[in-house]
C-alpha cells in the first residue's frame, strides 16, 4: 500500500473518530451542579479546539486535531480527544492542566506508536483553557522504521470572554 493512500486512510478514522467524540462530547448531561459546558476554540494551525468543562472548573474531555510534520517530508493529522479518567488523567495543579496520552496502533503492516502533551492553563470558571500542545509519531512497518512525524508548541485557545 502507498503512502499516500495509507493517510487517506488513517485520516478518514481519524476524522471520523473527532466527530464522534465531538457529539459525544457535547451529549453529556449532569446534575447541575456539575453540568457540562462545552467551549470552542482553536489551534495555532486553525484547526477547531473543543473543550468540555464543569461548573466547578474542571475540564472533562477536548478534541482538536493536530498536523504533524514527518521525517519524509509529508504531514500527518492526528485527531486527539481524551476524557479525564479513562483511558487518560487529567492533572491538575491550581490552574494548571497536565494530559499526556500514549498510544500504538496497527494497520495493514504499518505500527504506529505516538504521544500527545497538552500543557495549559484553565480559568477558575473553566470557561477558557489555553496551552500548548506537542505530538510525536514514530511508523514501523515490521522491524523497518519507516517515518517520524511531530508538531511541537501548537497553541491551543478555547472560551475566554
Amino acid at each position: 500500500m502507498s503512502p499516500r493512500r495509507l493517510r487517506w486512510i488513517m485520516r478518514s478514522v481519524l476524522y471520523g473518530t473527532l466527530a464522534l467524540l465531538a457529539a459525544a462530547v457535547l451529549a453529556m448531561r449532569q446534575p447541575d451542579d456539575l453540568a457540562t459546558n462545552t467551549i470552542s476554540g482553536r489551534t495555532s494551525q486553525g484547526n477547531a479546539f473543543e473543550i468540555a468543562t464543569r461548573t466547578n472548573g474542571s475540564v472533562v474531555g477536548f478534541a482538536t486535531l493536530i498536523r504533524t510534520r514527518c521525517s519524509a517530508g509529508d504531514t500527518q493529522h492526528v485527531s486527539w480527544s481524551p476524557g479525564d479518567g479513562a483511558p487518560v488523567p487529567f492533572e491538575r495543579r491550581g490552574d494548571r492542566l497536565r494530559v499526556r496520552e500514549e498510544w500504538e496502533r496497527w494497520s495493514e503492516g504499518y505500527e504506529e506508536r505516538g504521544w500527545a502533551v497538552l500543557e495549559g492553563k484553565v480559568a477558575d470558571d473553566g470557561r477558557s483553557v489555553t496551552g500548548t500542545i506537542d505530538v510525536e509519531q514514530t511508523f514501523t512497518r515490521g522491524d523497518n522504521w519507516w517515518s517520524t512525524c511531530r508538531a511541537k508548541g501548537v497553541r491551543v485557545d478555547g472560551g475566554g470572554s
